[in-house]
């Protein structure tokens, strides 16, 4: 999987977009080929859908151990789901005026033949039907080969560290994925256009938050043009945050609401030195965002809720080329 994924990079068709740490998985998303030509990039997503999608081919096999050296494969398993999609029976020739699109006649015909070698599908009057209780007889397959044994093992792995990577996200009062989702739907901060991912301000190699407080959407573009200015960064334990010796702040207005416009405000300042290559200037406004944020989150003042009787203003930022304004601005002010 890693050489394939490296050789899609190399080729343009996907590019990293964020870098695993600790726990997380490296993030792909579209490579510069995709960027280049829109009609290009709808219709693979259009066939991602019709693979993945929730009345996709592959969806309900979606982290089987099938997949994969040795295994059913991807052959066997599109006509698996082409199949279990059907409402009767299916030649083979109907099966492939179905998935031609993705493989040969030949193709379609061994995949039939080995699916019913392995009981998961029959041969009726009319054609071919999935055979009642296709699911146990797949994991039954899986279990008795030992690439898919240990497949199934990993996957199995992989699944209890998202959920305690997700159940540390919350307990740290980090935001939910449906949260993610909203925050993406603003514009980005940088740039003003639409936002695609999400940005670490102050960035996770010197503060690996997922609070509110912290994230910002922004585009693909603008996040991939950052990144490795990050990296030549100075390391987390070469520039301590100055220490804090008073904090106010007046009434009627919620902590995080200052402390995100704190935020913003050094935010402008990183980027603009990473434009100028201003690496002195871009720690100094990490370093200012750090230990406002270090200061007020010792002192439990960044929770999930608003402090009672506190309003946010309307914001003023806008989509590039929109007249409206988005009441979810980050900068409330």
């Amino acid at each position: 999987m890693s050489k394939h994924l490296r050789v899609l990079v190399g080729d343009g068709w996907l590019s990293l977009a964020e870098r695993s740490e600790g726990e997380k998985a490296h993030c792909y998303s579209h490579g510069w080929r995709f960027r280049q030509d829109p009609c290009l990039a709808s219709g693979w997503e259009a066939l991602g859908d019709a693979l993945w999608g929730p009345e996709g081919l592959l969806s309900v096999f979606k982290d089987s151990a099938a997949f994969g050296y040795g295994m059913i494969g991807e052959s066997r398993l599109i006509c698996l789901g082409a199949l279990i999609r059907s409402q009767g029976p299916v030649t083979k020739a109907q099966l492939f005026s179905h998935v031609g699109t993705l493989m040969g006649r030949a193709t379609v015909s061994n995949a039939i033949d080995r699916l019913a070698s392995d009981n998961l599908v029959t041969r009726t009057g009319g054609g071919f039907i999935v055979v009642a209780g296709w699911e146990p007889t797949l994991h039954g397959l899986v279990e008795r080969n030992k690439e898919g044994r240990e497949r199934q093992q990993r996957n199995s792995a992989r699944h209890v560290m998202e959920r305690k990577a997700f159940a540390k996200r919350l307990r740290g009062d980090g935001i939910t994925d449906l949260q993610l989702a909203d925050l993406l739907q603003l514009p980005c901060v940088r740039c003003g256009g639409r936002s695609s991912e999400k940005e670490h301000f102050p960035p996770r190699k010197y503060k690996d938050s997922w609070r509110t407080h912290s994230l910002w959407a922004i585009c693909q573009k603008c996040n991939n043009k950052t990144s490795p200015f990050i990296r030549a960064l100075p390391a987390k334990d070469e520039i301590p945050p100055p220490k804090v010796e008073e904090f106010w702040w007046v009434p009627a207005i919620d902590p995080g609401d200052l402390l995100q416009a704190s935020m913003e405000f050094r935010l402008r300042r990183f980027y603009q030195a990473s434009e100028n290559g201003d690496k002195d200037e871009a720690v100094r406004a990490i370093r200012m965002a750090l230990s406002i944020y270090n200061h007020m989150e010792e002192r439990g003042l960044l929770g999930t809720e608003r402090m009672p009787g506190t309003k946010r203003s309307r914001g003023q930022r806008t989509l590039k080329g929109s007249a409206r304004p988005l009441s979810g601005s980050r900068l409330p002010y």
